[in-house]
Order: C-alpha cells, then sequence, then structure tokens
C-alpha cells in the first residue's frame, strides 16, 4: 500500500475531531464528509493514473505478471480522515492506494534482475519514484490544504455556535 497525507495543524485538528466525537456526532460525519471532497481530486488522480499498468504485455502479447496483478486488484484508493498517529508523526487525512501494483509502481526503484531492472525502465516513464500519488498531490497541494482548512475552520465555527446555542447533539440542557 501507497499513502499520501494532508497535514494541516494536526493536534489542533485530533483536539477538534476529540470534542465533536463526544459531543456532537452529526457534526464529525459532516467534517469527515467535506475533508473526503475536497481531498477527491487527489484520489481521482491516483486512482486513474496507474491504469496504463492493465495494458502491459509480455513478449507473446499476453498480459504481463504485472499487468495481472494489476487487473485482479482493487481499483481504488482509500480516504483515511485522522490518518496515522504515530508518536512523531501525525496527519489529518491519508489516502492509500489499494492496488498492489499501483502502490508497487509508486515507489519502485532498484532492480536486482534483468526483469526487475525492465519493469522499473517501463515504471520510470511515468517519473521517478512517488510518479502516481504523491505527484497527484503535488499537483493539487495549494488547492486541497486550502480547502481542508477552510472546512476545518467552518466546522470549528458551526461547532462553538451549536455548544452556544445548546444544539450540538450531545449537549445536556
Amino acid at each position: 500500500m501507497t499513502y499520501v497525507d494532508v497535514s494541516v495543524d494536526p493536534v489542533a485538528f485530533r483536539a477538534l475531531r476529540k470534542e465533536l466525537f463526544a459531543f456532537d456526532r452529526e457534526l464529525l460525519g459532516k467534517l469527515n464528509s467535506r475533508i473526503k471532497r475536497a481531498v477527491e481530486p487527489v484520489r481521482s488522480e491516483m486512482q486513474s493514473t496507474p491504469t496504463a499498468i492493465a495494458g502491459w504485455t509480455d513478449r507473446k502479447g499476453r498480459p504481463s505478471g504485472m499487468a495481472q496483478k494489476y487487473l485482479l486488484g482493487q481499483k481504488r484508493v482509500n480516504v483515511e480522515i485522522g490518518g496515522s498517529q504515530k508518536s512523531d508523526y501525525d496527519s489529518v487525512v491519508r489516502l492509500t492506494q489499494m492496488n498492489p501494483a499501483a502502490a508497487i509502481g509508486e515507489f519502485a526503484r532498484n532492480a536486482h534482475t534483468p526483469q526487475g531492472a525492465a519493469m522499473i525502465r517501463k515504471f520510470d516513464t511515468y517519473g521517478r519514484p512517488g510518479r502516481f500519488g504523491w505527484a497527484a498531490m503535488d499537483r493539487h497541494q495549494d488547492q486541497v490544504r486550502a480547502e481542508v482548512r477552510d472546512e476545518i475552520a467552518k466546522t470549528a465555527a458551526e461547532f462553538s455556535a451549536r455548544l452556544a446555542a445548546g444544539t450540538a447533539s450531545g449537549v445536556i440542557r
């Protein structure tokens, strides 16, 4: 699996999600949906870019081993809100390439056999390592980060307003 993270002040984001989970799960669901919508251009591009792998053939014109692996694998990119919470790193959104061939293609760079070298030369036609996911994120980075920040700010403001009005779903009246 290959990961692409979209990080925006993860400490504040984690605190907001914790409060929403405790007091307003409806708004938490809306926040998750809004963030998924914001990263859709990256997810869509990550999902469609490696489809060229499906057309790879061997010397006899049959689908190559990598093409078969791609064709048999899942053709989706998962979007996980909250991402990783390792002690030294945290992310707001994580996109995971679920197709094994596309994930291999993302970072493949060293070959120890002639067949491996040929595969890597083919992958290099798409660019250097970080070919699909990170390349898509690089193209959409400013837009996605701005939208994610806006959605978090809107949700925080809406949550504060609901708390002040006593209308948050978990507020005891």
